[in-house]
């Protein structure tokens, strides 16, 4: 093959996943604005279709199956999720209030996309393939949870102490979006901090 058409096939190549990544993107979009409407329940091909304005056909030709769609959209909301935590903990550094800082962040995103968050906190059991993102999703909360404790490299001992904090808190945010929100967001925000100190005061956490 001569230089010029190997160079050519080449950027054609990187045009065309650009083009397929894009696309993918793109029906995720429309299967997260589905999920925002109802629930996971309610994704399903046809409607990310009507969504998106395209074919069954093609939703399938990048999500052969349910469960992919879903762990699609579940990925999504983890990376969401993970990114306005980081930005949050990292701006509030220099300031001093970084765990403040990230458990709002985490907490007006879980309010702004309940339906994504629920079926994220919810559905981790059904199948391996949601179990593994719903991982990811926690452990990416955390590392940089403990990035805010001023923890650079969490032993076992403190993971085991953050990840039972993180479970609590959830719990209580999911609870209070089910409940339609009948206190304060800040509340819910000071009350997930103070527990937070008080198990970092406990053997496991040091």
């Amino acid at each position: 093959m001569a230089p010029v058409a190997a160079t050519t096939e080449r950027a054609n190549d990187r045009a065309n996943v650009g083009a397929r990544s894009d696309r993918s993107a793109e029906l995720v979009a429309a299967a997260i604005a589905v999920v925002a409407g109802g629930s996971l329940d309610a994704l399903d091909a046809a409607s990310v279709a009507r969504e998106a304005g395209v074919s069954k056909a093609l939703v399938y030709y990048y999500f052969p199956t349910h469960l992919d769609l879903q762990a699609a959209v579940l990925r999504s909301a983890a990376e969401d999720l993970l990114e306005a935590i980081a930005h949050a903990v990292t701006a509030a550094a220099p300031a001093g209030t970084p765990i403040t800082a990230g458990l709002d962040a985490a907490v007006a995103y879980i309010e702004r996309h309940p339906a994504a968050y629920v079926a994220l906190a919810r559905t981790a059991g059904y199948h391996p393939k949601l179990s593994e993102v719903f991982e990811f999703a926690r452990d990416g909360v955390v590392d940089l949870m403990a990035t805010a404790f001023g923890i650079d490299e969490p032993t076992q001992r403190q993971r085991i102490a953050l990840r039972s904090w993180i479970a609590l808190a959830e719990e209580a945010v999911l609870h209070w979006i089910v409940a339609d929100r009948p206190i304060e967001r800040s509340e819910i925000v000071d009350y997930c901090r103070a527990v937070a100190e008080f198990v970092a005061t406990t053997p496991l956490a040091r």
